[in-house]
This record gives C-alpha cells, structure tokens and sequence, in this order.
C-alpha cells in the first residue's frame, strides 16, 4: 500500500504532442512589426524622401527670411512719400494753430511760434512761413469740410518727435 494515493504517477507516458506556438507567435509578431513599420514609414516624409505638400506656414517663414536681409531705418522713398503707411482713411486734415514748437534744430534750442499742418498722415509744414504758400489750400479745404483746425493757445509740441517715457526724445528727422 503506498502511503500517497492521491498523487498520480510521474513516469506516465504524454498523450499529446508538445505545443509549438511560442516559435509561431514569434513569426506573427514579427511580421506584424514589419507590416506596421512599412505602413507607418509610407505615409511620413524621411530625411531621403520629399512629401508634395507645402507646409501651411511656408510662405509666411520664407517672408521672415527675407526680411532678415533688409537694411534697417526708412526705405529709400521714406521722404517722397505722400500718404503715411498708417494713415487711416476718411481721416480729415488737422492744422494745429497758435503752437509753440519744438524742433529740435539747433542743438535742441529751436522754438517756434505758429501752426503745423497735419495731412494723410505726413507733417506737410512747420511754422507760418511755410505755411504761407498753403494758405488759399487751406482755406478751400475748411470751406469743404476737409480740415479740422484746432487753436492750441500757445501749448507745447513736438511735431515728428518720439518721446519714449524717460526723456530722451528724437529729433523729427528720425
């Protein structure tokens, strides 16, 4: 009598063959791998291979290129110019009258007393005396509604200058 007859024997003969999938799971994974790999690598653009689209953004990247070749400061038409790049249209004309003004000419000691005449955007004259040759133009404009004259009763301005906020200004040539 064996004292464990509740354990089946160990030298019993195997009636099924043994399983090969582990080598077959090998061969479909790495055929899955490979499948994927083609598929994914044929629709992304590589280091060798060009796509046909342009990228959304071209155009606007190749513009800020350019522009890094442009010489700094005004274009070479800045002064012959007859309207201002930021002129907003349907803008009346401004003659600011009885002002005292800063030109910065002479070392900054210029001060004259007069009118400045603001048209499209671009300071047209400084002073009476250049606004003299104007005079029947302006007064046809007012006549037409066409200028906004506003008497500034002596105050100070700075015609074409640019104050940054801590009390370096540029002279209006700049």
């Amino acid at each position: 009598m064996t004292k464990w007859p509740h354990i089946l024997p160990t030298s019993a003969a195997r009636t099924t063959p043994p399983r090969k999938s582990k080598g077959n799971f090998i061969v479909i994974l790495a055929l899955l791998a490979t499948f994927q790999l083609y598929f994914i690598g044929s629709r992304t653009p590589t280091l060798f291979r060009r796509t046909g689209q342009v990228p959304f953004h071209a155009e606007r990247s190749l513009a800020r290129c350019a522009s890094l070749k442009v010489s700094a400061g005004p274009s070479a038409n800045f002064h012959d110019r007859k309207v201002s790049d930021r002129f907003a249209y349907g803008t009346k004309a401004t003659l600011l009258h009885n002002a005292r003004i800063w030109t910065g000419e002479n070392n900054g000691t210029e001060i004259l007393h007069g009118d400045i005449f603001i048209d499209k955007g671009i300071i047209q004259s400084v002073g009476n005396g250049n606004l003299s040759a104007l005079r029947l133009d302006l007064d046809a404009m007012i006549a037409r509604g066409e200028l906004d004259v506003v008497d500034v009763h002596g105050a100070w301005v700075t015609p074409g200058c640019v104050c940054f906020g801590f009390g370096f200004c540029l002279p209006p040539w700049y």
